[in-house]
C-alpha cells in the first residue's frame, strides 16, 4: 500500500497498517505535519460545532478519539477547560430546529443559554466513558465574574466544558509515525515493512508501459522521477485530495476551498485574562471565535474565507489576519483596539474579556493559514534535505 501525505491523517494510516503487518509505504512532498495538522487551531476537540447540524455520528467518532489520544498521550494531549460567555437567554431557538432539519442551511444566528445548555448536555451524553473529561457547569453573571473577573459585565450565563489542546502536533505526528516505522522491523524486507520518505511528491500515473497501479514519484531535493508500484492507493492529502485524485486521472470533487487564519499574540494582561482556559464565543452572525493560551502567548482565530487549493498554504500578511480575526467580534459597546506590528488596525466590541486600558497593544508573533492537507505540487528550493525521523 501506499500513503500519499504526511499530516496526522496520513500517518495515523501509516502505524495502524504497520502494526497489522501490511507492506505500506508514506509519500510527504514537504515537512511532515506541516499543513492544517501543524497550522490547525491546536485542539483536538469532539466536534460539538456539529451537534446543530445533526451530525452525530461524527461527533461520537471524534469524542471517542478525543478521550483516546487523552489516554495514550497525555504528554502532548491535555484537558482544555472552556468557558462560553452568554450574553441572552433564548437567541438562535427558532434558526436552530431550521439548521438542523436542512443541514445547516440559513444564516446561523447567536444562540442563547437554552440552546448551549442543550448543546452540552448532548455532548456530556456523548462523552460518557468513565470520566476523561468533566461534565459541563453552567454559572449565573454572578459566580461566572467571580471565577473569570475581566469576562464582560455584560454576560448574563457562563458555560464551562472540556475538549482537550494538542501545543505541539508535530511531535505527536512525528511519534505515531515512529511507531509505524518500528511496527515493520522484522519482517524480513529490506528497510522493513513500513517505509516513510518526506520530501517525495506524487507527479502522475505512470506510463502504459509500466506496471498497473505505479505512479511516478519525485524527489522534491534532487529532481530524480521514479516509478513506485503499489496494490492499493490511500490518498490523504487532506484539502487537496481532489488535486491528488486528478494527479492519478481519477477527477473527483470532495473538497471545496476555505482557509482559517490565526494569530498568536505577545500579551500578558489577555493571557492573564484567560485565567488558564479557552474563551470560545461566537459574534452575533453565528461565526465562533476562540482564544487560548499557548505557552506564555494568546492564539486567537480563526476566519473561514475562501482559498485557492492550488496555491500552498502561507503566513498571512499581519494586518489582514488581524482586521479578518478582530472582524468576528465588532459590535458595540465597549471598545478595545489592537495593534499589530506597525500597520494600523481595526476597533472592535463585545470582546468576552474586559481589559484595564481603554487601547491595549497587540503584537502579533505569528499568523499561520490552516488549510487540510498538501498538494501534489509545486515543487520546494533545492537545498539540504532537513533532519527527519525517516530517510
Amino acid at each position: 500500500m501506499l500513503i500519499i501525505g504526511g499530516g496526522i491523517n496520513g500517518v495515523g494510516t501509516f502505524r495502524d497498517l504497520a502494526l497489522q503487518g501490511v507492506d505500506v509505504a508514506l509519500v510527504e512532498r514537504g515537512d511532515y505535519c506541516q499543513g492544517a495538522s501543524g497550522a490547525s487551531s491546536h485542539m483536538i476537540h469532539g466536534g460539538i460545532r456539529y451537534l446543530e447540524n445533526g451530525e452525530f455520528r461524527l461527533v461520537q467518532e471524534s469524542v471517542v478519539e478525543r478521550n483516546r489520544l487523552l489516554k495514550i498521550a497525555p504528554h502532548y494531549v491535555k484537558p482544555l477547560q472552556t468557558t462560553i460567555p452568554i450574553f441572552s437567554t433564548f437567541s438562535g431557538i427558532l434558526s436552530a430546529p431550521t439548521r438542523f432539519l436542512t443541514h445547516k442551511q440559513g444564516k446561523p444566528k447567536e444562540r442563547g443559554a437554552f440552546l448551549i445548555k442543550l448543546g452540552l448536555s448532548m455532548y456530556d451524553f456523548f462523552s460518557r466513558d468513565g470520566g476523561s473529561v468533566p461534565r459541563h457547569q453552567f454559572r449565573g453573571k454572578e459566580k461566572a465574574l467571580a471565577e473569570l473577573p475581566r469576562l464582560h459585565p455584560g454576560i448574563k450565563y457562563a458555560a464551562t466544558y472540556f475538549d482537550a489542546s494538542v501545543h505541539n502536533p508535530e511531535r505527536l505526528t512525528l511519534d505515531v509515525l515512529q511507531d509505524g516505522e518500528k511496527a515493520g522491523i522484522g519482517s524480513g524486507l529490506p528497510g522493513g515493512s513500513a517505509r516513510a520518505s518526506n520530501y517525495v511528491s506524487l507527479v502522475s500515473m505512470a506510463s502504459a508501459d509500466d506496471s498497473a497501479g505505479a505512479v511516478l514519484l519525485r524527489d522534491e531535493l534532487t529532481g530524480e522521477e521514479f516509478s513506485f508500484q503499489a496494490d492499493v492507493i490511500v490518498n490523504t492529502t487532506g484539502a487537496w485530495v481532489d488535486l491528488t485524485n486528478a494527479a492519478m486521472g481519477a477527477a473527483s470533487r470532495f473538497m471545496g476551498g476555505t482557509k482559517g487564519s490565526h494569530i498568536v499574540l505577545d500579551h500578558p494582561e489577555l493571557l492573564a485574562a484567560c485565567g488558564g482556559r479557552e474563551i470560545f464565543f461566537e459574534h452575533t452572525d453565528g461565526r465562533i471565535v476562540l482564544i487560548y493560551p499557548m505557552g506564555d502567548r494568546v492564539l486567537v482565530g480563526t476566519t473561514d474565507v475562501e482559498a485557492d487549493m492550488a496555491q500552498d498554504a502561507v503566513c498571512t500578511e499581519a494586518r489582514s489576519t488581524t482586521s479578518s480575526t478582530w472582524s468576528a467580534t465588532s459590535s458595540p459597546p465597549s471598545r478595545l483596539s489592537a495593534a499589530t506590528s506597525s500597520t494600523a488596525s481595526p476597533a472592535f466590541g463585545r470582546f468576552p474579556v474586559t481589559m484595564t486600558r481603554s487601547r491595549a497593544s497587540y503584537p502579533a508573533t505569528t499568523a499561520s493559514s490552516e488549510a487540510d492537507g498538501k498538494p501534489p505540487v509545486p515543487r520546494p528550493p533545492k537545498a539540504a534535505r532537513p533532519p527527519s525521523y525517516s530517510h
